[in-house]
């Protein structure tokens, strides 16, 4: 009694940490906490943040009481640190006789890495002979094995007698772990009898199963042993433990004669510990196929082993997957299998020999020179290929005004450009291809070529330039004139590469003896048919004419002007319209008939215009050779009107003649028709009905002078009686 004695608090294989929190229960009345100390600790220098003995010092909390050591530090330079050492030294003085379990409660045992809790397991001691103590003290079992620790009964101030032994799990969980024990009989079950001598021990074999369906925890085995009224326990705390596999990448694309590489990770989980193989085989096997290796810190080959310890431990290989250029282009997959014990995992790496495609829309061109053309250019995904793809354009033959190339996408314009290819998908650009007149005609090839690092892949696209023209023309004007009237159209003929003679020909539908004349005129003749020369990009041209004369068949005529060159023909189709000369259907002079020199004579010229065009005309009306009135008029088609004119006949000559009107526009048409004769005289003439009159008078007057005459010579008539 009043012994000092220390016990150590040590960390094994640690993930890194760079601060803890960490508390120790034993039974005071038997060994009772008086200092701690930091000397020595793996981390270093660090800051106590908690010191606290029996519930008395620095940093004391609520969990804080007798017989509890607890300590908190953080590294005072903040770097983590890893693997086994010191954390702190408890000193004890032993405060009576017996035994005390040295323990750590759930929950006081925190190690942490800049606030992060780190991962690990705890392990308990004893101090003195415990009636019950079981080696080892904790079992880390993984999933679908089994583990087992040797429970030893020990006799206690010379008991003697039997003893149960009985384990039980907790927490109970669904496919939770298995405890049995076994006792020297053999027998096996959760609870055993053993026999003690005074001072003796006797052993029990504790035996904890899991399968595969065990969840990853930690579970405790509670385990009592019982004499009469005697009784005591003890924990034994089971990790149910495992590991992961994992890869930086489960999927590797690059082109043949390339690699790929793909870290794998190993992972403890709930405390694992142990030596794990790596093996790996590539699926499927073909001539010049990948070739896969695995490399760690020391090995590299197919198979390589990676230790692992508990507390959340990692390690890592690196999978290195090489081709050849002679590597089919195909999927292929690499299996990693992952081995310790009866614990197995596996990881699928799929590796994708990946290249590009390049292909054109319409591989094949074909239009004049001065059009264009477009293709649209598509770059795809070959097995997974990802990247960047360089595109460029190019021409040959290279002529002087030869074709125009350009690669165009939403962002640019050039004879090259980059296009960003998925995995598994395309992406388009447009080539365009333009042209002038005067490119020559011919066929050109336009080469396309992607390029991304060693890969690389071309395209042909033709381009035919076909030779042609072009005819064009203005509006025949007038479109519709009367019968004797012209009208006039410019043709123009615009080469397209094409250098040669087009034979230029008019027609008129329908043609006959009446039908308006057509025919063409150029610089070196005029007829139905002319002769145009062009070269590569030149421009020719030709009057179309249209005539007619009065004798011209009112109606509609169409007109076709075709050029032709070879096979290659244009054509201009006009229609026109020939209406009916106007009439004059009356000519009327007031007064009628003859007039006094120096007298106003009016007039009227009625014309009809049955012809489906407007007509505009000049009126002119004559007397003999006189003209004896002048009008500009225009009459709507099918309309009839009648013109007033006054004849101003002062300067006039006496005399009888033919009055007549004439209608007509210019040289192209007119109409005349003779309205009567008519006469002036020097004195104002009689009337028939006032000379009959004094005729009649006269004659009156002769008949009774007669009559008077006869009477006086006869004398009385007999008959005659005198009152």
């Amino acid at each position: 009694m009043g012994t000092m004695i220390t016990y150590q608090v040590n960390v094994t294989g640690m993930d890194p940490f760079n601060a803890w929190d960490v508390s120790v229960e034993t039974d005071p009345s038997v060994l009772n906490p008086v200092s701690i100390s930091v000397a020595g600790d793996i981390l270093g220098s660090v800051f106590q943040v908690a010191n606290c003995i029996n519930g008395s010092g620095t940093g004391c909390s609520i969990t804080d009481g007798a017989g509890v050591a607890h300590s908190s530090a953080a590294s005072g330079t903040g770097i983590a640190v890893g693997g086994s050492g010191l954390l702190f030294t408890i000193t004890y003085q032993v405060a009576g006789s017996g035994f005390s379990y040295l323990t750590i409660p759930p929950g006081l045992d925190i190690l942490a890495n800049s606030g992060s809790t780190v991962s690990h397991t705890t392990a308990e001691g004893v101090y003195g002979i415990a009636p019950i103590i079981s080696k080892p003290a904790f079992l880390n079992i993984p999933v679908g094995s089994f583990g087992n620790s040797t429970i030893t009964v020990n006799s206690i101030n010379g008991f003697a007698g039997k003893v149960n032994v009985t384990a039980v799990v907790s927490p109970i969980l669904s496919n939770g772990p298995l405890a049995l024990l076994t006792n020297s009989t053999p027998f096996t079950g959760p609870k055993v009898s053993v026999l003690l001598s005074a001072g003796g021990t006797s052993k029990v074999s504790l035996n904890v199963t899991t399968t595969t369906a065990t969840p990853l925890e930690t579970f405790t085995i509670n385990v009592t042993e019982a004499s009469g009224i005697l009784q005591r326990f003890f924990l034994v705390p089971v990790n149910v433990v495992d590991f992961s596999i994992t890869a930086s990448t489960t999927s590797l694309s690059f082109v043949p004669g390339s690699f790929g590489t793909s870290s794998i990770g190993l992972t403890s989980l709930n405390g694992f510990e142990g030596n794990v193989t790596l093996r790996l085989a590539v699926s499927p096997l073909v001539a010049s196929g990948p070739v896969a290796a695995l490399t760690n810190s020391s090995f590299t080959g197919t198979s390589v082993i990676i230790t692992l310890v508990g507390g959340g431990n990692a390690g890592t290989a690196t999978l290195s997957v090489t081709t050849t250029a002679s590597t089919p282009l195909q999927a292929y997959t690499v299996n990693v299998t992952a081995i310790s014990g009866p614990l197995q995992h596996f990881l699928l790496v799929s590796v994708n020999t990946v290249d590009f495609s390049i292909t054109a829309s319409n591989p094949s061109l074909s239009f004049a020179a001065g059009s264009s053309g477009v293709s649209s250019v598509t770059v795809g995904s070959v097995f997974g290929f990802a990247g960047n793809v360089t595109v460029t354009a190019s021409v040959s033959p290279v002529v002087a005004n030869g074709p125009l190339i350009s690669l165009s996408n939403s962002t640019f314009s050039g004879t090259s450009l980059i296009v960003r290819v998925v995995a598994g998908g395309a992406t388009s650009a447009t080539l365009n291809v333009a042209t002038t007149t005067s490119t020559p005609a011919g066929v050109y090839l336009v080469v396309l070529t992607g390029t991304n690092g060693s890969l690389q892949h071309s395209l042909l696209v033709s381009v035919s330039m076909i030779s042609s023209f072009t005819l064009t023309s203005t509006p025949v004007v007038p479109s519709s004139f009367i019968a004797g009237g012209s009208a006039t159209s410019t043709i123009t003929l615009t080469s397209l590469g094409l250098t040669g003679s087009l034979a230029l020909v008019a027609s008129i539908s329908p043609a006959g003896a009446n039908s308006p004349s057509v025919f063409l005129s150029n610089s070196s003749s005029t007829a139905t048919v002319v002769i145009v020369k062009l070269i590569s990009g030149s421009v020719g041209s030709a009057v179309l004419r249209i005539g007619s004369t009065t004798s011209t068949s009112p109606g509609t005529y169409t007109i076709t002007v075709t050029a032709t060159s070879g096979a290659t023909s244009q054509n201009f189709v006009a229609t026109i319209t020939v209406s009916a000369v106007p009439t004059i259907s009356d000519i009327t002079l007031s007064p009628r008939g003859t007039a006094t020199t120096g007298h106003s004579v009016t007039g009227t010229v009625t014309v009809s215009n049955t012809g489906s065009v407007d007509a505009s005309f000049n009126i002119t009306v004559k007397w003999g050779t006189t003209t004896i009135a002048q009008m500009s008029e225009t009459l709507p088609a099918g309309q009839q009107k009648s013109y007033p004119f006054s004849w101003d006949t002062t300067s006039s000559n006496p005399a009888t003649d033919v009055v007549t009107a004439t209608i007509s526009k210019g040289n192209a048409w007119s109409s005349n028709k003779t309205g009567g004769v008519y006469s002036l005289s020097s004195t104002a003439p009689t009337s028939n009905l006032t000379t009959a009159i004094i005729g009649g008078l006269i004659a009156v007057v002769i008949v009774l002078s007669l009559l008077l005459i006869l009477k006086r010579r006869k004398g009385p008539s007999p008959a005659y009686r005198p009152a």
